[in-house]
């Protein structure tokens, strides 16, 4: 009977088939180089920020200008590692389509923004960032994805708190 993989390699492996699934997405779709990624990232702590920029605009009445920014704002949120600024994201998404005649499109983006927060902040255990989600999803009326929310919550709120310790993982 072969001999069962210790936790820590069957994450490394999961971690490993991620990196490469996402590198491969990337590469097919013709995605900004990882240095461009990690500039935009960077853009986070920088005084150049991608959501000051859409909010400009928009008290500029410069829809375009914002729509651009928060493209760029949006890489920078998928460059980042946590729920916040995907959720920060979807709230820039939502301005816009208040600002907008067009309300559909911008409200699709917002969706997706949150959505992925909410995936994180579940993977982070963070039951602040899947109330946010929550509250997001009403502000857009998705009863569903708010009773999905509540249910994940239920979830975090009932499992015991620890902190598990991950090992970093080196990027080529």
């Amino acid at each position: 009977m072969p001999e069962a993989e210790p936790e820590s390699d069957r994450r490394r492996a999961r971690i490993a088939l991620v990196i490469v699934l996402a590198s491969a997405v990337a590469m097919a779709t013709g995605v900004a180089s990882r240095g461009e990624w990690q500039r935009r990232a960077r853009d986070i702590d920088s005084d150049v920020k991608p959501l000051a920029k859409v909010s400009a605009a928009l008290a500029g009445g410069d829809a375009a200008a914002a729509t651009r920014a928060w493209n760029d704002a949006y890489g920078v949120a998928l460059a980042a590692p946590t729920w916040a600024a995907m959720a920060d994201v979807g709230d820039a998404a939502r301005r816009l389509a208040d600002a907008t005649p067009t309300r559909s499109p911008y409200e699709a983006k917002a969706r997706q923004a949150y959505l992925i927060s909410l995936f994180r902040a579940r993977n982070e255990g963070s039951l602040d960032g899947v109330l946010r989600a929550a509250e997001a999803f009403a502000a857009l009326g998705d009863r569903e994805l708010v009773d999905h929310c509540r249910r994940i919550a239920e979830q975090l709120a009932a499992q015991p708190r620890h902190v598990v310790d991950v090992e970093p993982v080196a990027y080529p």
